[in-house]
């Protein structure tokens, strides 16, 4: 598996931990790189931090899980009924 990434830096910065991925595991990772005292920058390509926990709507992850509600907004994002934006994409 080989990934491609092209992007154009206009600022710099200085960290002592670069995270790239806010799911689970990068807010994992750049939490406890943090609370050790290190500089970090959280980068996430996605609208929200969670990864597959939020944006897959995985259920053990969610507070108020019930089937029957996800079952009806999957049926609604597939017929259009629901559109979801995110900033910067």
């Amino acid at each position: 598996m080989s990934a491609s990434v092209n992007f154009t830096v206009t600022k710099k910065y200085d960290c002592d931990v670069l995270v790239t991925g806010g799911g689970v595991a990068g807010l994992s990772a750049a939490v406890c790189a943090a609370r050790e005292g290190a500089k970090v920058i959280l980068c996430e390509r996605d609208g929200c931090l969670g990864g597959t926990a939020t944006v897959g709507l995985v259920g053990p992850f969610m507070s108020s899980y019930d089937p029957e509600d996800v079952t009806e907004l999957r049926k609604k994002l597939i017929s259009g009924d629901v559109i979801l934006e995110t900033s910067g994409s």
